[in-house]
């Protein structure tokens, strides 16, 4: 018997199976294919958009600096111009941002987080304009200048909403261009974001202190009655923990913005008192500090040495003192560059590039007496006061002159009013070192020239510190660590050329400088070790090698006694560790402040794990 079977459904079967094999790739792949076709169209259609975006940026962020400057010389149409070439520019790139295509290669992993950072600068940058720079440009602030010694306060007033609107525009953008991971940005995009970072930051730093002087200000000057200063100009030559010897002394009045020196004195002027001393500043720097005005900045707070100055000035003069303000000469040397060249009555020609060797080296050896010098003094402080309240002849470097003197510790400001210190808080220009370690935590570094001598002009210092307070844990203890350089660049020529009234009768002869060198450590911390040149010191005494360890206001303090001979080197290194209580949320960033020295002290700082 025959069976006969049917095989064309199997065949049929094979065939589609087959064919199921061949088309189903072959569709993926068309379908890809077009996807990447697609994908090539937008990127072509998106690029130039892209490279709109990023041309108009980039030429945009320079111009925020420019208009920065043209409003604070007092150049406001200039600022309008600038400002009106800085708005187009950020137009052109948020309207190449402002698209549909734009919005769906945002959501594209590996790009999109480019695109949204374009987007984010556009936006960031046009706020700025918007709400900083166009406002601003309304206002002169040349009229702000001193004229004939006198400030218009009222004017002042309408300074302090539009410095408010910028720190918190400032600190709005600051906070949207940290959320961008900088990681997944192309090179160029990020250097962008660091440059607009970095502008803005440099924004906030101008607007912020600025913020607080405008709310201080016309008051401090007088629109609500007048008020007494007590102005001293420390010595840096004879440097203390608080500047400077405080020899030349001037009140100024302030009343309806008008600015005027009263009277003139030095502090030798000023005999034996017993003034009310904290006890820890006396067993740490001796009862000199209340029994002479020249003594007193051997601490260094700042509102202890005005508590002082007050008592002082009392003890000769029935003059109330409002408000006492330290101004060094280094820092007189940063409003020459806003003043011009002075002609000072006693002859000289004092610039912003040799005001400092001039007050504090030449002339003691053209007035070697300390009458003579004191005079000199008195004469250079008035006519530096009548240039600044009569003669400004650039504003902007004026402001960046108290700027950088209030940053590096040479202008304080301490005043009987509390509303006044509560406006300031923490900041440097109330002193350096705060009352806790919530925004940032302090290491002190300061020199106390306990000799009757003029010799630290010629002593260069740089500091090296380090914390491991990121890197710290329950068993290994964050420290804070400093390293002090101090060198003796006098020499044997110059010795030869200096009287005993810079030199003095003991080191000093020999061109040797005398310090006691002084660590302020962190609140909280205890001292784990001293070192002088690489040897281990002990906590013993006061003299040879031993260093003395006390406690002031809160923080552990060492005190090392050091002599450098002429053209010699010293190093001096403190650690101070953390409780065992105090965890990485305990401090602030760690810094280093110093006390303003002749020469800036360079102060480097390692955070290793620190962001």
């Amino acid at each position: 018997m025959t069976v006969r079977t049917d095989a064309a459904p199997k065949e049929r079967k094979r065939l589609r199976t087959r064919g199921a094999r061949f088309w189903v790739p072959a569709t993926i792949a068309f379908v890809l294919l077009v996807l990447l076709v697609l994908v090539a169209a937008a990127a072509i259609a998106l690029l130039p958009r892209v490279l709109t975006a990023k041309d108009a940026l980039e030429a945009a962020v320079p111009l925020a600096a420019q208009a920065k400057n043209e409003i604070l010389a007092g150049e406001p149409e200039a600022a309008k111009q600038t400002v009106a070439r800085f708005d187009a520019l950020v137009k052109e790139a948020e309207e190449a941002a402002d698209s549909d295509l734009w919005r769906f290669a945002e959501q594209v992993p590996g790009v999109g987080e480019n695109l949204r950072a374009v987007g984010m600068l556009a936006t960031a940058v046009g706020r700025l304009g918007t709400e900083v720079f166009a406002p601003a440009t309304e206002i002169d602030f040349s009229a702000l200048k001193p004229v004939d010694g006198k400030v218009d306060v009222h004017k002042l007033a309408d300074l302090l909403p539009l410095v408010e609107r910028a720190t918190e525009t400032g600190d709005s953008v600051i906070a949207e261009l940290s959320k961008l991971d900088g990681d997944q940005l192309v090179g160029p995009l990020r250097d962008g974001v660091e440059k607009l970072e970095a502008a803005v930051h440099e924004l906030s730093a101008m607007s912020g202190p600025a913020s607080t002087v405008l709310k201080i200000l016309p008051d401090a000057l007088g629109a609500n009655g007048p008020r007494n200063y007590l102005l001293m100009f420390p010595n840096n030559a004879e440097i203390r923990a608080g500047g400077g010897n405080p020899a030349a002394l001037a009140l100024v009045s302030a009343n309806d913005g008008a600015l005027k020196i009263r009277k003139q004195a030095s502090s030798r002027d000023f005999g034996v008192e017993d003034l009310p001393l904290n006890p820890e500043t006396e067993a740490l720097y001796g009862a000199r500090v209340k029994r002479q005005m020249q003594d007193v900045t051997y601490t260094p707070y700042f509102a202890e040495t005005a508590e002082l100055m007050r008592g002082f000035w009392a003890t000769k003069f029935d003059t109330r003192i409002d408000a006492v303000v330290s101004f060094d000469p280094v820092a007189l040397s940063y409003l020459l560059e806003a003043t011009g060249p002075i002609k000072l009555e006693t002859g000289e020609k004092l610039t912003a590039k040799n005001a400092v060797s001039l007050l504090l080296k030449d002339s003691y050896v053209k007035y070697p007496t300390p009458a003579e010098s004191d005079a000199f003094f008195a004469s250079a402080a008035q006519s530096i006061f009548d240039a600044v309240t009569h003669d400004t002849h650039d504003f902007t470097a004026l402001i960046e002159a108290l700027a950088r003197a209030a940053d590096e510790g040479r202008l304080m400001f301490s005043s009987d009013d509390p509303a006044q210190m509560k406006l300031i808080g923490s900041g440097r220009i109330a002193g350096p070192l705060p009352a806790d370690n919530a925004e940032s935590t302090v290491l002190g570094v300061f020199f106390n020239y306990v000799l009757a001598a003029k010799m630290d002009y010629y002593m260069d210092s740089s500091i090296e510190a380090k914390t491991t307070q990121c890197t710290a844990t329950v068993t290994d203890l964050a420290t804070f660590r400093a390293t002090v350089t101090l060198e003796n660049v006098l020499t044997e020529k110059e010795l030869r050329r200096l009287p005993k009234f810079v030199t003095g009768t003991d080191f000093g002869q020999g061109g040797g400088i005398y310090r006691d060198v002084l660590f302020y450590g962190p609140l909280g911390t205890t001292v784990e070790s001293v070192k002088v040149n690489g040897t281990m010191l002990d906590p013993l005494g006061r003299w040879g090698n031993n260093y003395r360890k006390m406690e002031h206001d809160g923080r552990p303090v060492v005190q090392v006694p050091l002599l450098v001979g002429m053209g010699e080197t010293a190093e001096v290194r403190a650690v101070f560790v953390a409780a065992k209580d105090q965890t990485a949320d305990s401090f602030g960033l760690f810094e280093v402040r110093a006390a303003p020295t002749v020469r800036t002290t360079p102060v480097a700082v390692e955070r290793p794990g620190c962001r």
